[in-house]
């Protein structure tokens, strides 16, 4: 019989197009640092319409400051999960390809004992 195949280790599969994004914008990622850079500008022009003043109870036109740091907070978790999310993908997607690759190697391999059985 033919010998059985050898499985090939996940780190031989490439993480194909996918660059940590601590790589590509330090230390956070791109879309974290994106998102501080939202609500750093928010926060700047939330402190000068208030005359640098920060209201707690809010000035009519604007919401309180908990709210608006609580909605903060949560852009810049949400930026972490979809970062997290996208690496997710790329590294099932490895894992897709090495199974694949498994699966292929078996169906050779049994295809090669039948025909020597014939």
């Amino acid at each position: 019989p033919p010998p059985t195949p050898r499985a090939r280790p996940l780190g031989e599969f490439p993480l194909a197009g996918f660059t940590p994004p601590e790589e590509v914008c330090p230390p956070w990622g791109d879309r974290v640092a994106h998102a501080l850079n939202i609500v750093s500008t928010a926060s700047e022009e939330r402190r000068r319409s208030l005359g640098g003043v920060d209201d707690e109870e809010g000035d009519g036109g604007t919401l309180p400051s908990f709210v608006t740091s609580e909605r903060a907070v949560q852009s810049v978790v949400d930026a972490f999960g979809h970062q997290l999310d996208t690496e997710k993908v790329k590294r099932m997607d490895r894992k897709n390809l090495q199974i694949l690759d498994r699966l292929e190697k078996v169906q050779k391999h049994k295809r090669a004992i039948i025909r020597d059985l014939r």
